[in-house]
């Protein structure tokens, strides 16, 4: 709109930016050079640390000139003690005590500047820091000749420590922010094919998990029957505090003060240019948030192992599996309730749930019909055949009880109960502020009510749905034969599968979020999918409704089902526990395995198994949001 063309790699001066004919467009820097005098005092004070800690070590190239680490964990040390006490107090009477210690340090990747040699400011590594303990206690006691009680109680606790690798003040490079790590910057994008690693890392926190287990056993001999019964308790808590360092967040794009049609930004433009300027396109700061969540569960079993004949064996059981209704020991939890509304969104559904007490529970529907039937036999057909068969029915339980380190799990959900930091940007192109001038945001505690319109320093609003306690389950069964070759050697092969019912698919429930596809595509190929919608006459421009009075966001968000969250950088809204986003499983394997032992001791166990498993349930990380973490994973019962 300038009546210049369009060179790859040019950048703009964000003082000349104006909207001609509705299309927004600026004029480049004669020479696509930044004049000294318009160069960022900040921007200067960093570009300083390249010189002094990355300067080039390749001189004949411009880029990729600088040494990296190909792994994101380049050091990890592992320290195991196991102690263990046995005593026998009487004929009858044995106790044993256990304690084990598992100490580890190492370095993990939170950011794109992957080089943790030198003393330089920008590495994303964190150091990640743990001390594992273990206590158990065992009372076996002989109540009678064909009575035994087995008492078992244990407590874990595991502290995790996880700070940047750098410490330094960022006061001394010119920021107005006196803590213990320097700020993250990010650079948008890549523009013709040239793209900056990010700098820093904003990771920093105390985590620790503490678990009390207690077990009792008693198995009792009658006749041909050997009945084990008994039952688990569990209590897990967290103490978990992030974002302790303050660390503030800069964000720069190739858009900021230049033309931002999306045809042309992938070719012109640069997010580095864009931080020479000190034209920040939006920022935050770290306020540490805290979270106390709680859970309990139990189960109780009861098994026959019957020698029906001499040739025959049942194993008969059945289990019941409770989960209590989780909370939040500090009363700070929160539920992104999308069968609620906030009157300042108009009709869209969802609205934030504050905890009243500590007692409070958006867990509410427990789940008391939660029973395993377990099935087996074994059965010789001849001396030297044995057929075996079983059947079981497993609820899976919650893994890691939904909780983490961090307010990206649904049990930490408690980030609204603590001020944001931030200066937010919604105008695509646009500038925030210029940091010569400091950062200018200040805490902001949202209401505590449903008005509440912020979420959060994490931006991932999670429903907890009152069935989240009822848990998927798998049914388990097992069919094999073991044939005996020799009298030295034995041949076994079986079948086992497994099919995963009812799974919670958290990963899969942001679909939710998104619009149908016709929809997205008619804006999309018109050309009008970023366009920033402010008020009503924007959206009858695009051919859109507009949400509610007050929106203001790109176009692909105001037709969203959550308009609200979709204009908060694209956020979406996961549910936890809502049957209408479960998953189920397969999985099938076929093993043939040969054991042998000869007459000098040597033995060998050959197998070969050919497995298969699928299933519909997204793993979600450890941060909720994607890669493998599952709130349920029907491969991992424990």
């Amino acid at each position: 709109c300038t009546g210049q063309p369009y060179q790859y790699g040019q950048i703009f001066d964000p003082q000349t930016q104006q909207i001609i004919g509705g299309v927004t467009c600026a004029t480049p820097f004669p020479g696509n050079i930044i004049p000294p005098g318009r160069l960022s005092a900040q921007s200067q004070k960093v570009a300083a640390i390249y010189s002094q800690f990355y300067a080039p070590t390749i001189t004949t190239r411009i880029y990729n000139n600088f040494p990296t680490m190909a792994s994101g964990s380049p050091s990890n040390r592992k320290t195991t003690v196991d102690l263990k006490f046995d005593a026998n107090l009487s004929d009858r009477h044995h106790i044993s005590v256990a304690f084990d210690q598992v100490t580890w340090i190492s370095l993990a990747l939170n950011g794109g500047f992957n080089y943790s040699l030198g003393n330089g400011p920008f590495s994303s590594f964190f150091t990640d820091a743990g001390n594992n303990r273990m206590f158990r206690v065992l009372d076996n006691y002989t109540i009678t000749p064909n009575l035994l009680n087995t008492f078992g109680v244990g407590f874990d606790r595991q502290p995790t420590i996880q700070r940047p690798q750098i410490s330094v003040n960022s006061a001394n490079y010119g920021f107005n922010l006196n803590n213990t790590a320097f700020p993250e910057i990010t650079f948008g994008t890549a523009s013709n094919g040239v793209g900056y690693s990010s700098t820093g890392q904003s990771w920093n926190s105390v985590y620790t998990y503490n678990t009390w287990h207690f077990q009792d056993t008693a198995v009792w001999n009658h006749g041909r029957h050997d009945i084990k019964f008994g039952g688990t308790l569990v209590a897990q808590g967290l103490n978990s505090s992030v974002f302790e360092a303050a660390v503030q967040t800069y964000n720069f794009t190739g858009d900021t003060g230049g033309p931002i049609d999306p045809g042309l930004t992938p070719f012109v433009g640069n997010g580095f240019a864009s931080e020479m300027l000190g034209d920040v396109q939006s920022a935050s700061q770290e306020v540490p948030n805290l979270a106390y969540p709680r859970q309990k569960s139990f189960s109780l079993f009861v098994q026959d192992n019957f020698r029906a004949t001499p040739k025959l064996t049942l194993n008969l059981g059945l289990r019941w599996d409770v989960n209590l209704r989780g909370h939040e020991a500090a009363g700070r939890w929160q539920n992104f309730d999308i069968t609620a509304q906030n009157p300042l969104w108009g009709s869209y559904p969802g609205a934030w749930i504050f905890s009243k007490n500590s007692g409070t529970t958006f867990q509410t529907n427990e789940d008391y019909h939660q029973f395993g039937p377990h099935l087996g036999g074994a059965y010789q057909l001849t001396d030297k055949l044995v057929a075996r068969a079983s059947y079981g029915l497993f609820y899976v339980p919650l893994g890691s009880f939904s909780s983490g380190g961090g307010p990206y799990y649904p049990a930490n959900q408690t980030g609204l109960a603590f001020p944001v930091n931030q200066v937010l940007n919604n105008v695509v192109g646009s500038t925030a502020f210029n940091w010569d001038r400091g950062y200018p945001g200040v805490p902001v505690l949202a209401p505590q009510n449903s008005t509440a319109t912020s979420f959060g320093l994490a931006n991932q609003p999670m429903y907890i749905h009152p069935d989240m306690l009822h848990l998927g389950y798998t049914q388990n069964w097992y069919i094999g034969a073991e044939y005996e070759v020799s009298k030295n050697s034995v041949l076994d092969f079986s079948y086992m599968g497994n099919r995963g019912s009812n799974l919670h698919n958290d990963g899969r429930s942001i679909d939710m979020s998104y619009p149908d596809f016709g929809t997205y595509q008619k804006l999309l190929l018109a050309g009008h999918i970023n366009d920033q919608i402010s008020n009503a006459s924007d959206a009858a421009a695009d051919g859109i409704s507009y949400p509610y009075p007050g929106f203001n966001g790109p176009a692909y968000a105001a037709i969203a089902n959550f308009p609200q969250v979709a204009s908060s950088q694209n956020a979406t809204v996961q549910s936890f526990g809502d049957p209408a986003w479960s998953a189920v499983s397969a999985f099938n394997a076929f093993t043939v395995e040969i054991k042998a032992r000869n007459a000098h001791g040597l033995y060998v166990d050959f197998g070969y198994t050919r497995s298969k498993m699928t299933g519909s349930d997204i793993g979600l990380d450890n941060f909720a949001n994607n890669g493998q973490y599952k709130s349920q994973d029907a491969a991992d019962l424990e």
